[in-house]
């Protein structure tokens, strides 16, 4: 068994920490991609109960006015009108 000299221990030394900083690193992308993907998963669910809402709310505005559609940037509904109710 040979000793190692103190420049080839020093390298074993350097290599050492530098495996460790990137597992360090590689465990934090982990972490915060698991994390993303839960706060996406929470906002894609997020987004379909206010998509659900939306539906709702329309389908009271039909009930309420007639058939139409919602003008969200003049904030109006828009009643559809037939060629027969147009003369």
């Amino acid at each position: 068994m040979n000793n190692l000299t103190r420049e080839e221990k020093s390298t074993i030394m350097e290599i050492s920490s530098e495996f460790i900083d990137i597992h360090r690193e590689i465990v934090t992308v982990e972490e915060t991609i698991k994390r993303m993907t839960e706060r996406s998963s929470d906002l894609i669910d997020k987004l379909e109960r206010c998509r659900e809402r939306e539906r709702a709310f329309v389908c009271s505005l039909s009930d309420k006015y007639g058939d139409g559609e919602l003008d969200p940037m003049n904030l109006t509904w828009k009643k559809e009108c037939l060629k027969d109710e147009q003369r």
